[in-house]
């Protein structure tokens, strides 16, 4: 979405934007996305992967979008903005409606009409469902119940186990150990796990991954290693109010009605980006695809750090760790389990 905006947006606002999606100009966005959409949706309709995702950018029907903007917008993306009475008793049951239908019945009520009537000017909806069959699945057989190690109290978790090659860091900056796993479908969509190194890390090493250079230094050190990896099962469905992480990720000028930059975008007196709402359900199991048995000749597991001639790393998230759900390099979910 907020590639969307970035072609309409001016000046530093804009470059804002450019600067968190690492692009250099909009004519990049516009070359990209409609590739990516593609591709994205081609992997979707994978008998091995469900994705259903909606990113729409409504205004209130104060703020009239832009014909050119609502048009340009269709075309690379496929999905119209719309002017919305935000505070009409239907205006939220229709963005319902329209979310669920793209998401295939995953994600019910969106948005709540009070919610809806308390915002003003834009507000921009993101909705993701996913679940994917591991390049590498787990077998049930090696699942058990182990203690899962919260900030607050100890509770037991039924956790995976495997060994196998992946993609590894062990990252000094960031105070964490990384892991990739890949998809069946396709290796470009990805889970990076980023476990802390004490119970209590996570928030540190929330602020860490702030540091763009940081991460992409830690990205560009994942090497091919061999892993005893640890993961607990865990079904993530969250609503999340982006604008004070978008705020945090210095993309900030869009949010202030005399900063934003949106008069290419609507016509209204001094448009901005009231919210961002996102909601994601995301599923992690043995298969990645539900409660398919998998079942398949394991090597002799160990717990041991050594085997025979190499290195086998330990990836034990036995505690609160961070995951970002990624296609190509484009960031489709993130968040923390921390219980």
């Amino acid at each position: 979405m907020m590639a969307q905006l970035a072609l309409y947006t001016t000046n530093a606002p804009k470059q804002q934007i450019l600067k968190a999606l690492r692009f250099e100009n909009t004519d990049q966005i516009r070359c990209f996305f409609p590739k990516f959409a593609v591709d994205l949706k081609m992997v979707a309709n994978r008998v091995d992967l469900n994705l259903d995702y909606f990113c729409k950018i409504y205004a209130d029907d104060k703020c009239m979008l832009t014909d050119q903007f609502k048009n340009e917008i269709e075309e690379l993306f496929t999905v119209r903005p719309e002017n919305l009475n935000f505070s009409a008793p239907g205006s939220a049951e229709k963005i319902n409606t329209e979310v669920l239908q793209y998401t295939n019945n995953s994600i019910f009520n969106f948005v709540k009409p009070e919610v809806l009537s308390a915002l003003d000017s834009l507000m921009m909806a993101d909705a993701l469902s996913f679940k994917g069959e591991w390049l590498k699945p787990f077998n049930s057989k090696d699942t058990d119940l182990k203690y899962f190690f919260g900030p607050k109290k100890i509770v037991k978790r039924l956790i995976m186990h495997q060994r196998g090659q992946f993609l590894f860091y062990d990252s000094i900056k960031l105070g964490a150990l990384i892991v990739k796993l890949p998809y069946k479908a396709d290796p470009d969509f990805t889970l990076a796990l980023l476990l802390p190194r004490t119970i209590h890390g996570v928030p540190e090493l929330v602020k860490k991954l702030k540091n763009a250079e940081v991460v992409l230094e830690a990205i560009n050190a994942l090497k091919l290693q061999e892993v005893d990896l640890y993961l607990p099962k865990f079904n993530v469905t969250v609503a999340n109010l982006l604008k004070v992480p978008s705020i945090h990720a210095n993309v900030s000028l869009i949010f202030n009605n005399a900063t934003a930059g949106l008069e290419n975008v609507a016509s209204c007196d001094k448009p901005y980006v009231s919210e961002i709402l996102q909601k994601v359900t995301y599923q992690v199991d043995e298969s990645g695809v539900g409660d398919k048995v998998v079942d398949f000749p394991m090597p002799d597991q160990q717990t041991t750090s050594r085997s025979i001639g190499h290195t086998v790393h330990v990836f034990k998230a036995d505690r609160p760790f961070v995951f970002y759900l990624s296609y190509q390099k484009i960031l489709l979910a993130s968040g923390a389990i921390v219980r």
